[in-house]
């Protein structure tokens, strides 16, 4: 969150995410499309590219997101 709370870090599991990109948030969506294979970005998402009026917990509603994603690979 803006706030610097961290509510998931798959750096700190130490396991990177595997997602679709139709599944992920409409910012991501417009965002890692830019991106190239090792390159890492920090992502500002205003509320509307991300959940919106429906964070859910602990996000809450209206939240503008940062992200730190390092893009490892594309299948």
């Amino acid at each position: 969150l803006v706030s610097g709370f961290e509510f998931d870090s798959s750096f700190a599991r130490n396991q990177p995410a595997t997602f679709k990109i139709d599944q992920v948030l409409k910012g991501w969506q417009e965002v890692l499309p830019l991106m190239r294979v090792g390159d890492q970005w920090q992502v500002f998402l205003p509320p509307e590219m991300a959940y919106g009026d429906k964070g859910p917990r602990p996000i809450g509603p209206n939240q503008a997101l940062i992200f730190d994603i390092k893009l490892i690979a594309i299948k």
